[in-house]
């Protein structure tokens, strides 16, 4: 009783990157917090020697969500947070213990290459090929019509794996895949892949260029992901 109340941004990841964009925050406080127009709670952000920029909030209790937007032109930057919150016995609080800062990344990752299949049967072998920044996840996308494009999302495939799977049911699909980075930014679609029950395909690169070995990932683990972000917040400082 009578301690200051402390809040915690929830909604980023580990490590805290994000990228340009509308960017939710979700602030999560360790009491009720009242709604005082003005006053309670109040949450903001601010780049190093920038003026802060407030954060309007919707919710109640302990739970308040907002929106920020970030541009390209902020690539790089690291925000902190601040915060204010009054609960229902008056007792104030503006210490976050959780989400405090966040590092902006606005460059997509590069595009992947030497995209191929090997076939057998109904099942598809996909494999490829990437060698860049560290990365979230990748995205698959497929469709039964050539022009595959970003709206054919199918699946995603964790970032430590450089091939999947799929049935093709006796079916010929069209694939392409990207590279999604830690801050979510999804890189260029990779050239296009033809599959059909029975035989292999291959994108026009991996057909013009000798095959390169896939790249054989350690899963990241939570340390290494922290590593990047301080090598990031060392060369911004």
């Amino acid at each position: 009783v009578g301690n200051p109340r402390t809040a915690r941004v929830i909604s980023l990841v580990n490590p805290p990157m994000v990228r340009a964009g509308r960017i939710e925050v979700v602030l999560q406080t360790s009491e009720p917090i009242q709604t005082i127009p003005g006053v309670s709670p109040l949450l903001s952000y601010a780049f190093q020697g920038e003026g802060s920029i407030q954060i309007p909030l919707d919710g109640a209790s302990q739970t308040w969500r907002g929106y920020m937007f970030i541009s390209e032109s902020d690539h790089n930057k690291i925000g902190t947070f601040a915060f204010s919150g009054t609960d229902f016995s008056g007792t104030q609080g503006n210490t976050i213990t959780q989400g405090s800062f966040f590092v902006v990344d606005a460059v997509k990752p590069p595009k992947i290459e030497n995209f191929n299949a090997e076939t057998d049967a109904n099942q598809a072998r996909l494999t490829w090929f990437y060698d860049g920044e560290p990365l979230k996840e990748y995205n698959l996308y497929r469709s039964v019509r050539s022009n595959v494009g970003y709206a054919h999302y199918y699946k995603t495939i964790p970032s430590d794996s450089a091939e999947t799977s799929d049935d093709l049911g006796g079916k010929t699909y069209y694939y392409k895949i990207a590279a999604v980075d830690l801050a979510g930014n999804v890189g260029p679609l990779s050239d296009e892949l033809v599959v059909s029950p029975g035989r292999g395909g291959s994108t026009n690169q991996s057909q013009s260029q000798p095959a390169r070995p896939r790249a054989q990932r350690a899963p990241r683990t939570p340390q290494a992901l922290a590593i990047v972000v301080l090598s990031l917040i060392d060369s911004a400082l």
